[in-house]
């Protein structure tokens, strides 16, 4: 558990910054990765980690405290308590992939994205645990306006499968990927487009694969 401990007697504007900063830096988080998880621009962050914004917005830090799930008198304090970090409050890493990518997935063995460059910050609670298997997706503009632009899939491999979850498909014989909705009317699996006009497929282990679940979404306006 780390203890950051918050300053005193300076403007309350760069007791913010200073906060929110120490937090970044304890998660390991660059202004680009935090404004990507809550949805706002990297100047926003910027601005306010820099105590340019003598006035940030409630709505703002109402985004970054649920972030690192503190509340935000937390952020605004500038006494000598602490901020209580617990293990919880580190964000997780995962790599942000490509619809190419997902083609070549194994998924009979661990991929290595090491030398991956997209990566996307998730902190994890009792209903998202994600492993090293783990990935994101973006959309496609074909599944507007279901999931508009700039939404992010967060998928599982090893995620089990119950009726109504989003799962990505793939073809064996082409290997065409497909993020469809699954209805489970025993004995038949029933995949469903997301997308208008698409016919629906009907699960055969010898044709499909699922490579996962998507336990998460999460919308991004930039």
């Amino acid at each position: 558990m780390n203890n950051l401990a918050l300053q005193k007697g300076v403007p309350n504007s760069l007791v913010i910054a200073g906060n929110i900063k120490k937090l970044m830096v304890a998660n390991n988080l660059s202004d680009a990765q935090l404004a990507r998880a809550i949805g706002v621009s990297i100047m926003t962050i910027r601005r306010v980690t820099s105590g340019e914004t003598e006035d940030p917005r409630i709505s703002t830090l109402n985004l970054i405290a649920s972030y690192f799930k503190i509340s935000v008198d937390s952020l605004l304090e500038n006494n000598e308590r602490p901020i209580q970090l617990t293990q919880n409050n580190k964000p997780k890493f995962i790599p942000v992939l490509d619809w190419e990518t997902i083609e070549k997935i194994d998924e009979n063995k661990k991929n290595d994205y090491s030398q991956w460059d997209k990566w996307y910050p998730l902190i994890q609670n009792d209903n998202l645990n994600l492993n090293d298997m783990a990935f994101a997706l973006e959309s496609k503009p074909s599944m507007q306006p279901r999931f508009p632009k700039g939404t992010l899939f967060i998928i599982n491999p090893n995620e089990s499968i119950i009726d109504n979850d989003l799962v990505l498909v793939q073809l064996k014989t082409s290997k065409a990927i497909s993020l469809r909705e699954i209805v489970i009317d025993p004995p038949q699996w029933i995949l469903r487009s997301i997308i208008s006009g698409s016919d629906p497929i009907y699960f055969n282990s010898d044709e499909h694969d699922i490579i996962g679940v998507v336990v998460l979404t999460v919308y991004h306006s930039r």
